[in-house]
């Protein structure tokens, strides 16, 4: 019983800080409530079919989105990686394997942190003044100076004369190698402002489509995003919406936060230990009541309850099974510790953490013993039968 246990408070340690790990390092796609609909090769094609199969569905608003994947020279040219330098940085600092607190700009966590799109679509999904809008339309950025908290640091945009900086960064020749930089006009907005149509952990700069096309910049990931105006797409919503796609390799996918993955093998192997623990626990005091009827039944004939086996029974099961429970739990929980620390150590990104199963531990040392008891008492008999001694 004490090792099954064991291994069970290993195990949920283990589960429930791996769980928290993901939790913390979980970077959404969109608002809570917004959903999307990638195309299949990641490229527009196919966007005009998405779009009508939505409108089919519901009155949603669509717009077309993509990210940027990098600079490139041509379109047969691998593309490279796009960087912001902050004042007093350089291209050896943002190539670097640990690249300086004061040195971190977009959003360093996916890709480049740079949304395109349509000034039209931009501006009705972020809700651009007519100003922030004629930005977009000549030409320019619309840039997110505030801080914003990543699990690889805090990046912050900075504009120097309304201008943000940008490095095309050759991995290849190395951080020494003398790399392009250009400066695109920009305007800075809020957190707040982009967090309305995306992510502020993943994106950090909007740009028109004309704008990154006259840059090089190589678009990636084209998808459709959809708003329902009357609040977030429920699922009976998004099921709608992908019988309308009628296609098994595209879905919606709406953004919820972070959704832990059901463990419903945990809980079977987590019910089926402890009934093996009432079980175990109740046959055990069962077989040393049986021991003990003789001396049972001499307490009977003297003037005690005849219900005493049973209450002798039900102690003696509840003092077993909440002993080998408490000990189990503090063995594998001891175990587990370590374990969890282990595996959610991300490298000096994030602190390691350890997330121990209160609930289970609870319900364990609770209900174990009380059911124990239960079937300890319902399985033995309340009067004893009076033997003669044999002289």
């Amino acid at each position: 019983m004490v090792g099954g246990v064991l291994l069970l408070g290993t195990a949920w340690t283990m589960m429930l800080s791996i769980e928290a790990d993901e939790a913390r390092m979980y970077i959404p796609r969109a608002p809570d409530g917004q959903g999307t609909v990638g195309t299949r090769d990641g490229t527009p094609a196919g966007l005009d079919g998405i779009e009508a199969a939505v409108h089919s569905a519901g009155l949603y608003r669509t717009f077309r989105l993509s990210s940027v994947g990098g600079w490139a020279a041509s379109a047969d040219s691998d593309p490279l990686t796009i960087g912001a330098l902050r004042p007093g940085c350089t291209t050896a600092d943002v190539m670097a394997d640990d690249v300086p607190e004061r040195c971190r700009s977009l959003s360093a966590d996916v890709g480049s942190g740079i949304l395109v799109g349509s000034v039209a679509d931009l501006t009705s999904l972020f809700g651009l003044d007519p100003g922030q809008a004629n930005v977009l339309a000549q030409g320019g950025l619309l840039v997110n100076t505030e801080p914003v908290r990543t699990r690889f640091g805090t990046p912050v945009n900075d504009l120097v004369d309304g201008k943000l900086r940008l490095a095309y960064l050759d991995v290849a020749a190395g951080p020494e190698a003398k790399q392009r930089t250009v400066s695109v006009p920009a305007t800075a907005v809020t957190t707040a402002l982009l967090a309305r149509g995306a992510a502020p952990q993943r994106t950090s700069v909007l740009a028109a489509t004309g704008t990154a096309a006259r840059l090089h910049w190589v678009t990636q990931d084209w998808g459709v995003r959809v708003v329902d105006p009357e609040g977030p797409i429920l699922e009976p919503a998004a099921a709608r919406i992908d019988a309308a796609l009628d296609d098994p390799w595209l879905s919606v996918r709406v953004e919820r936060g972070f959704v832990p993955t059901p463990q419903p093998g945990m809980w079977l192997i987590t019910g089926t230990l402890a009934l093996l623990a009432v079980i175990g626990a109740a046959m055990s005091t069962i077989l040393a009541t049986a021991e003990l009827r003789p001396f049972l039944t001499t307490f009977a004939a003297v003037g005690p309850s005849p219900r005493l086996s049973r209450r002798v029974a039900a102690t003696q099961a509840a003092v077993l099974a909440l002993v080998a429970t408490v000990l189990g739990f503090a063995l594998g929980l001891a175990a587990g510790a370590p374990l969890a620390l282990s595996v959610t150590d991300q490298g000096g990104t994030a602190t390691p953490l350890v997330v121990l199963p209160w609930l289970v531990v609870g319900g364990f040392v609770v209900a174990v013993p009380l059911v124990a008891a239960a079937v300890a008492a319902l399985s033995t008999p309340a009067r004893s039968v009076l033997t003669s001694r044999t002289t």
